[in-house]
């Protein structure tokens, strides 16, 4: 709860308000419990000060942590200091690999923080188009980079079909979504 107090004053006063209270907010990165590690990756990235103690302390949380908290350090780092994108591709790649949908989704998800470097995640991201959980956020990941939409387009076909009134509802929100990324290009 403090920390929301804090991301709301630094949204009302200002980020440079708030460098001098750097250490006393990254103490909080190594704290026991990971739901403050967590909110605490929340404040610095809504801060969007590339201090190097902010830095050091993502990097800290993204070698050491649970594989979830890892990766938001990671997109976290991504939003803060873009230069290091190159060097975190390994680590994405590590996760889009790994077996667990709800990271991967995570990472496909913000994919637009790896800007240029997008490309390069292509092969991993089409790997996941029939991977079951986020086959989803492969196919809008996949068309945020290429503008292709027909791996959406198949799932939402896919989910149309379905007998389960929820998944056909989501099928058509989804396409209403697609509509307006394409627009948007």
């Amino acid at each position: 709860m403090v920390l929301e107090i804090m991301q709301k004053q630094v949204e009302l006063r200002g980020q440079d308000s708030f460098v001098s209270s750097i250490p006393l907010i990254t103490k909080h990165l190594t704290h026991n419990d990971s739901l403050v590690r967590q909110a605490t990756i929340h404040l610095l990235t809504a801060m969007q000060i590339s201090h190097a103690q902010i830095l050091d302390g993502l990097k800290s949380i993204m070698l050491n942590d649970d594989p979830y908290i890892s990766t938001e350090a990671a997109l976290a780092l991504l939003k803060l200091n873009p230069d290091e994108t190159d060097g975190m591709l390994p680590f994405l790649i590590d996760q889009l690999n790994g077996n667990d949908f709800i990271i991967q989704s995570l990472v496909l998800e913000n994919i637009e923080l790896t800007g240029r470097y997008a490309l390069k995640l292509l092969p991993y991201i089409t790997e996941l188009l029939n991977e079951e959980g986020c086959e989803w956020d492969a196919s809008h990941a996949y068309l945020k980079i290429t503008g292709d939409d027909a791996p959406a387009r198949k799932i939402i076909g896919l989910w149309k079909e379905s007998e389960n009134e929820i998944i056909r509802g989501t099928a058509y929100e989804l396409e209403s979504e697609i509509n307006k990324l394409l627009n948007s290009f």
